[in-house]
């Protein structure tokens, strides 16, 4: 079964054309389209409270005192702050007459003036991630089969909206999907050659990805099951049995160093990372929580991925999946046991995200781009037709199964660099009400950086009646789709909340509202006027 697999690790070696090269820099260029320009979206007011809360503000703070220590170990996402870190440090050099190494305090009074201009710079490192994804999962494509699924297999990544979105935040969801791929490259490289510092690398890789996200440790089991094919292969060699494995003990070893090299602290702060680690476990979140381990394994593969991935894309990929697991290499099954451990791992949670998937992505594009190639073999066997004709058939494919994707990420690319619905209630309220007012708001309604007026509310307003805000003097209250569309998705478990949006709907007048459409992004804010005696 391994002897093709073998001939393609010759083909690998040879050269590409000059058609591949170019078609591989024109990817690259499609990735930079996507993912750079809307960094700037709703800049410079901030809109996403984690990405300074959670990672802004620890890169400022390294960057300014040169204390490696974030204080702070809920995903890790050292791999997002230090570079941010990095950056934040070199460009308060080049542009504010400062200095690369010794303490800055002026940095952090900077990055309190001016915390857009640390987000846009962070958002960099998220959107040079993506790129870097892109290439990663080429070169791997490219390992596993040859260039053209390589390249196919990059150029469907690019359109995935979803990644788009968050690729364009200062967070560390890009990232995963980077390390995942390289992590992957590394272990399939290792299981060509099993050498020490093969080995060494993809243990480096896995460690690296833990320090990016905790869940990632799949990789490192999946890089010991690697190892443990190869045990078994050379089980009766004893010379063979020996280098495996000394590999093992090498592989694992630098799994341990390369997460405690780029996230030292949380071995330093164990107490403070445990405590972090506690947090980000809780059982329940407004609108993600309510599942059981196999609900949420049936939500990921009904739901998530093909919201995500695209139901064409997703179908196809299974396809592609199929074939691999019934005429693949082993290297090539080792993807889908680590897609596999992956989904069953994330599903124990007792919460469920979207953007959990992420990391599986670079298999799925895999998978898409191996049923394109496999469906133009058998055409061409069936009709026996040329090479030449094979690859138009194969461009057309892929040609036609990129329209659907391609026509949903140009809106999702204009809205990215368009002022949100958050953004311009922000700036209808900045024009039409006076400083004096008081405003209960929940999540996700306007950015309240720099606002004149004074807020009250919280997380969602629905956790109070509306009385109690009326009590606190407000006069205006403004909801979100993005909070009160969680209670109404689960009307059971949520019955109070629902009657308080009923009661202002029906009490409250209704002064503003800011609606998504195709071409702007954000939920439906609406903005409410009431009295004590009613509206």
């Amino acid at each position: 079964m391994d002897a093709p697999r073998r001939h393609g690790a010759q083909q690998r070696r040879e050269p590409g054309t000059g058609r591949e090269r170019w078609l591989g820099v024109a990817i690259l260029l499609l990735g930079l389209l996507a993912y750079v320009p809307g960094v700037v979206n709703d800049l410079p007011y901030i809109v996403e409270a984690d990405e300074a809360y959670f990672f802004g503000r620890h890169a400022a703070r390294i960057a300014a005192t040169g204390d490696l220590n974030p204080g702070w170990y809920g995903h890790p996402a050292s791999t997002v702050i230090y570079p941010a870190s990095c950056l934040y440090r070199v460009w308060y050099a080049a542009g504010h007459g400062g200095s690369l190494f010794g303490p800055a305090p002026g940095l952090l009074t900077l990055f309190g003036e001016q915390t857009w201009v640390f987000l846009l710079l962070g958002r960099l490192v998220s959107a040079a991630y993506a790129v870097g994804a892109v290439w990663l999962v080429y070169l791997l494509g490219r390992r596993l089969f040859h260039r053209r699924v390589g390249l196919l297999a990059a150029a469907l990544l690019v359109p995935v909206p979803a990644l788009i979105r968050l690729s364009q935040l200062l967070r560390n969801d890009s990232a995963t999907v980077f390390f995942t791929a390289l992590a992957l490259l590394a272990i399939v490289r290792a299981m060509e050659s099993p050498t020490l510092r093969r080995q060494a690398a993809a243990g480096l890789a896995c460690g690296l990805a833990i320090s990016t996200k905790y869940y990632l440790g799949i990789l490192a089991i999946t890089l010991l099951l690697a190892n443990g094919v190869m045990l078994w292969r050379g089980r009766r060699d004893r010379a063979h049995l020996q280098e495996t494995l000394a590999g093992v003990a090498v592989a694992m070893a630098c799994v341990v160093l390369g997460f405690v090299a780029s996230t030292p602290f949380f071995v330093l702060d164990l107490q403070t990372a445990w405590s972090d680690i506690v947090r980000e476990m809780r059982p329940t979140h407004l609108g993600a929580d309510g599942l059981s381990p196999v609900q949420n394994l049936w939500w990921y593969n009904s739901v998530a991925l093909p919201s995500v991935w695209g139901w064409g894309r997703y179908v196809l990929s299974l396809v592609g999946i199929g074939w691999i697991a019934w005429r693949g290499t082993t290297a090539t099954r080792l993807l889908l046991v680590f897609t596999a451990l992956f989904l069953i791992g994330i599903s124990g949670s007792p919460l469920h995200w979207e953007r959990w998937i992420f990391p599986t992505l670079p298999v799925f594009t895999i998978g898409a781009a191996v049923a394109i190639d496999q469906g133009v073999r058998w055409l061409r066997q069936q009709r026996g037709l040329s090479p030449r004709t094979g690859g138009y058939l194969f461009a057309l494919f892929a040609l036609a199964i990129s329209i659907a994707p391609l026509a949903e990420t140009v809106p999702v690319l204009v809205r990215q660099v368009r002022p949100s619905t958050m953004v311009q209630t922000r700036h209808w309220l900045d024009e039409n009400v006076a400083t004096d007012t008081i405003i209960a708001r929940e999540w996700y309604t306007f950015p309240a950086d720099g606002a004149p007026w004074q807020l009250v509310g919280g997380f969602a307003l629905g956790q109070q009646s509306v009385e109690h805000y009326v009590e606190q003097g407000a006069t205006l209250l403004i909801t979100s789709s993005g909070m009160y569309n969680r209670f109404y998705a689960e009307p059971d478990r949520y019955p109070a909340q629902i009657d308080f949006y009923e009661e202002l709907d029906a009490r409250a007048t209704s002064i503003y509202v800011a609606a998504p459409d195709r071409w702007t992004g954000g939920p439906t804010v609406r903005v409410y006027r009431i009295t004590p005696d009613g509206p």
